[in-house]
């Protein structure tokens, strides 16, 4: 397993050497994040094969589709059209699960906001009987 950090010495590239290198690097970051959300590996897996976890999301975080144009614009720039699809589809499924909670969130509140109503209602019709 490699320990060492990807960017030691890279100042002391040149600026196509260092080019190269931070491509190499969104690579890795791209790939490894494209694996992970598509569960063909774990974050062990990752890991034990790169010395490293190198992503381009934050895996603590919820996921949302924004997060993943990145990431599709460089399989797009990359040619790699199967992978694009993926991320394509895996966008979509996140719009709609995201647009589903926002609408149980607004009728959750909206309910709320009806029996606080309700519940006033019925207590200044007691008070007034």
């Amino acid at each position: 397993m490699d320990n060492t950090d990807p960017l030691d010495g890279y100042d002391d590239l040149n600026e196509s050497e260092q080019y190269i290198l931070e491509q190499e690097l969104l690579n890795r970051a791209f790939t490894n994040s494209f694996n992970l959300i598509t569960k063909r590996k774990k974050m062990k897996d990752i890991v034990e094969e790169s010395g490293g976890l190198l992503l381009s999301h934050d895996p603590f975080s919820d996921l949302f589709p924004n997060d993943l144009i990145n990431m599709l614009d460089f399989f797009i720039e990359e040619e790699d059209y199967e992978k694009c699809a993926e991320v394509r589809d895996y966008i979509n499924d996140l719009k709609r699960k995201h647009a589903r909670k926002q609408k149980e969130d607004t009728t959750k509140e909206l309910s709320e906001v009806l029996n606080n109503i309700i519940r006033g209602a019925k207590s200044r019709k007691k008070r007034n009987s």
